[in-house]
């Protein structure tokens, strides 16, 4: 969970913060923590 934090927050940064793309950051991060994994 630590690393799909740390990717969403890092999505947010590239926005400046701009409020309303919570959810949105969050799920694209897991999404790109997911596919990362799943081929290792």
């Amino acid at each position: 969970m630590a690393m799909i934090e740390e990717a969403a927050y890092y999505r947010a940064e590239k926005r400046n913060f701009a409020p309303g793309f919570e959810a949105e950051d969050w799920a694209e991060a897991e999404r790109e923590i997911d596919e990362k994994i799943a081929t290792q």
